[in-house]
């Protein structure tokens, strides 16, 4: 077993080093499964680690929930009939409402905690023995509490068996979780990853400049750009191949040094990702911005339900793969037919920043209504992204029952420290009287957690 956690700042190239040790895994037959933490899911329990359990049961999202509690309970069943009545546990970390029985509705908030942790490492280590796995988490810097003490609880595991654990953060923000409790492990190893020189952004700016050769570059010019590129994008590559397709969309044909000292470039990669926006037609560039709201990854058909102005899902699907050609999203097929994402979390955040206030809370809104009306019956399984979107939406209403309603459902599994940070955001929304329900659940979770 053997943890590799890559550390840098955005845009420094840790996604890129992923892909590449993907690959590497791929042609030596190793079985990859992986997840991606977001910033608006701090306090959501497992989510980077839902993409991976589906995998790892072979879960379909599309498929309904009693077909994907069977496929879950005849695997368990086969690795230890014993734990069959243990199923219903495993719910948050796979994304499934699964109905508590007899025997797990009487377990407390930690003995569910510490069984579901244990059920899920079993199922890493039957698997391992079958086959070398890969496990990715990416943008740790967001991952919740939760999440971290089943990292912590696998890579311990992991020790013996063919496991490589791949971990992405940013420096020193995931040391708040207690990464630090993984990292002193024997078979740990940091890649820290600083800025690129100038040369070798000069290098990799002439490369991709290469690509565009259509436009009609003699080799010098090109050189030239490349150096202008490189300076520009300070040390950052994902700011330089920004730079770059913003060149190749302008379709600069910069003939001489006098043409390059009067060609103009964003002065910062916030400029950058704005300016590339602005040159999109109106119904990409607004569908951009919805799908900001929604998050990294996300649905072409919520976009559609959340925003109908956008058009039928097939125009939307239309869009995106032109927007995937222009390098502002990616198809991702493995979590679903219709599943996109950000090419980078960066892109992302620089277009839902750039929203108007009112228009921000107007699609936080619609967000909610939508996931509300469309999950009546599985509201439990989304309750951390209504609780997100109505935070952020118009509704007081809608706000207090859902922060509400996520507290409740944080303490029940044990995220004790989502669970304060809700109520927490809850209490002023309260009128006095109100309020002493909720202090009196904050003061449970302290003192579970010996908090005195």
């Amino acid at each position: 077993g053997q943890i590799v956690s890559f550390i840098g700042e955005a845009g420094l190239g840790k996604s890129r080093l992923v892909v590449k040790a993907l690959s590497l895994a791929q042609e030596r037959g190793f079985s990859i499964f992986g997840g991606e933490a977001e910033s608006h899911g701090v306090n959501s329990s497992y989510l980077v680690w839902h993409p991976i359990w589906r995998g790892v049961f072979g879960l379909d999202p599309t498929w309904r929930i009693a077909e994907q509690t069977r496929v879950v309970e005849r695997q368990i069943g086969e690795l230890d009939r014993s734990m069959l009545l243990r199923v219903p546990l495993l719910g948050p970390a796979i994304q499934l409402n699964i109905p508590d029985n007899d025997l797990t509705s009487d377990f407390d908030a930690k003995l569910r905690k510490s069984l579901l942790e244990t059920m899920l490492t079993e199922q890493i280590s039957a698997r391992a023995k079958e086959t070398p796995l890969v496990l990715i988490l990416e943008d740790g810097q967001w991952m919740d509490a939760l999440s971290f003490d089943l990292l912590e609880e696998i890579a311990r595991a992991i020790k013996s068996l063919p496991v490589l654990i791949i971990f992405t953060s940013r420096p020193k923000e995931s040391e708040r979780h207690g990464e630090t409790s993984v990292s002193s492990l024997p078979y740990y190893w940091p890649l820290e990853l600083s800025p690129l020189t100038q040369d070798d952004l000069a290098l990799l700016a002439e490369h991709r400049l290469e690509r565009l050769s259509e436009n009609g570059r003699d080799t010098e010019t090109t050189a030239l750009l490349a150096q202008r590129i490189a300076q520009q994008a300070d040390g950052n590559p994902f700011y330089l191949e920004e730079l770059v397709t913003f060149v190749g969309v302008q379709t600069v044909t910069a003939v001489d040094a006098s043409d390059l000292s009067e060609l103009e470039l964003p002065t910062s990669l916030h400029s950058l990702v704005l300016s590339r926006l602005d040159l999109l037609p109106e119904r990409p560039k607004t569908l951009l911005k919805v799908a900001s709201v929604v998050g990294r990854v996300f649905h072409a058909s919520w976009l559609q339900g959340i925003y109908p102005e956008l058009g039928a899902t097939a125009a939307i699907r239309g869009d995106l793969e032109e927007l995937g050609r222009q390098k502002f999203t990616v198809y991702d097929p493995a979590e679903g037919e219709d599943t996109y994402f950000f090419r980078n979390m960066i892109t992302r955040g620089v277009i839902y920043d750039s929203l108007l206030h009112k228009s921000r809370t107007n699609l936080h809104e619609q967000a909610g209504q939508f996931l509300e009306a469309t999950y009546e019956d599985e509201t439990d399984q989304y309750l951390d992204l209504l609780a997100y979107h109505y935070e952020h939406g118009r509704s007081e209403d809608k706000k207090r029952y859902y922060l509400r309603r996520a507290g409740e459902f944080a303490q029940k599994s044990y995220a004790n420290q989502a669970a304060i940070e809700y109520y927490r955001k809850v209490l002023p929304l309260l009128k006095p009287s109100d309020q002493i329900g909720i202090k009196l659940k904050v003061g449970d979770v302290e003192q579970l957690v010996g908090n005195w």
